[in-house]
């Protein structure tokens, strides 16, 4: 089978990194209520992209403050569906020349 992407929608961010999993997970996520989920949470270093949540692992997505710290990601996934990819990209503003109108 041919490797392709399939985009699945976008996410807006304030630029704060965030915590992302499955629904299925998220009955597995403590940090609301166990700090020392959260602690550990926060203490892992850029280099870290995923931390293992119940049968799964959920995703670590933090913006590039070079790029932009608030703005639309896009999300997209495999044919396969088992990775993930979240991308940011600089440029203008979405405006009436994306939608086609004047």
């Amino acid at each position: 089978m041919e490797f392709s992407w399939t985009h699945v929608g976008r996410v807006w961010t304030n630029g704060e990194p965030f915590l992302a999993m499955d629904a299925p997970l998220r009955e597995h996520w403590r940090g609301g209520t166990d700090w020392d989920a959260y602690d550990k949470l926060c203490r892992l270093g850029w280099e870290v992209t995923t931390m293992p949540m119940g049968p799964g692992d959920a995703a670590i997505v933090s913006t590039d403050g070079v790029v932009g710290d608030e703005g639309w990601l896009e999300v997209f996934t495999t044919n396969e569906r088992d990775a993930l990819a979240v991308v940011q990209v600089s440029g203008p503003d979405y405006g009436s020349h994306v939608m086609g109108s004047q």
